[in-house]
């Protein structure tokens, strides 16, 4: 028992807590998010977690996971929330490859309409990534959810104590962010960016290596263009210049907001009419995670990065 919460299965964790589903005395299904025991001592793990209750509470949208209360038990603080019966986009990815384009975009514009919602109030996610992306079936369509909000920053919150180092996923970490600047909504919508890429290829842009060496590619490689990453596949020029353009190096040079490139993922997809044919049946031979296996991915979330190193 967690007080009022029964504790049933683990569903997931990570470095910085474990979610548990539960139930209460009606029955009424939960996901409990509690912090290690080992980091409930550390300041900034503890700023961490108060800066994701404060973000799930301010904005609620039909793709944010909801946070529904926040308290302590024996010193150790734990989040309430919605129970959302999906699974990972990224275990999706892992074990099918790539999604058609019609699949992908119409998920990515509804991760866009949550960040939207977010940095309308305020609120930078700071690790939008497929691991952190609930999916399911409803009414026969593909439906997210956009969950973990420990790396969010706040508007008018003093910045996380831990902000010496950069904690992230660099498979989709912004290159100002590996310079140590703060994040932003356009750190958020290179992220899609990368996100977007993983879904029609079947891999992020510079996947592959240690953490150092897969943030060193982020600040100064080109971009592999999803044509030539999977050639495979017939990807439409409108939809691959927009990708490119979520993915450059210069915020100013990206997309201006999550609402923007949403209006634009809508023109691209004008421009096919069909599903352009692939040679090869996807998640079998589609393009892999280059090199990272499903426990590496899971694993890589939040390790937290010397500044000195990243560079």
């Amino acid at each position: 028992m967690l007080g009022r919460y029964r504790l049933g299965e683990q569903l997931g964790a990570g470095g910085m807590g474990v979610v548990y589903e539960a139930s209460d005395e009606n029955g009424t299904r939960f996901a409990i998010k509690m912090l290690r025991s080992d980091r409930s001592t550390e300041p900034a793990s503890v700023c961490r977690f108060k800066h994701e209750a404060i973000a799930g509470r301010i904005v609620e949208h039909p793709h944010l996971v909801r946070i529904l209360e926040q308290d302590e038990i024996e010193g150790v603080p734990f989040l309430v929330m919605e129970y959302i019966d999906g699974e990972l986009l990224g275990l999706q990815l892992r074990k099918h490859g790539a999604l058609s384009l019609r699949r992908a975009i119409a998920i990515t514009v509804q991760v866009l309409d949550a960040l939207q919602s977010l940095h309308d109030a305020g609120i930078v996610h700071g690790d939008v990534k497929s691991d952190n992306i609930l999916l399911r079936q409803l009414a026969g369509r593909d439906s997210i959810t956009l969950i973990d909000l420990g790396l969010a920053h706040v508007d008018g919150m003093p910045l996380r104590a831990d902000r010496a180092t950069i904690s992230g996923t660099p498979d989709y970490m912004a290159p100002e962010l590996a310079w140590g600047d703060s994040p932003t909504a356009r750190t958020d919508l290179y992220a899609v960016g990368c996100l977007l890429y993983e879904l029609v290829t079947g891999s992020t842009p510079f996947a592959g290596g240690a953490a150092q060496d897969i943030l060193r590619r982020q600040l100064r490689d080109p971009v592999v263009p999803p044509s030539l990453r999977c050639p495979d596949r017939l990807l439409p020029p409108a939809l691959e210049r927009l990708i490119l353009r979520a993915l450059q190096k210069a915020p100013q040079h990206r997309i201006a907001t999550a609402r923007a490139f949403s209006d634009a993922l809508a023109i691209s997809a004008r421009s096919f009419d069909d599903e352009p044919a692939l040679t090869h049946p996807i998640g079998t031979d589609a393009p892999t995670l280059d090199g990272l296996d499903a426990h590496d991915r899971e694993d890589q979330p939040t390790v937290p990065l010397d500044k000195h190193h990243a560079a």
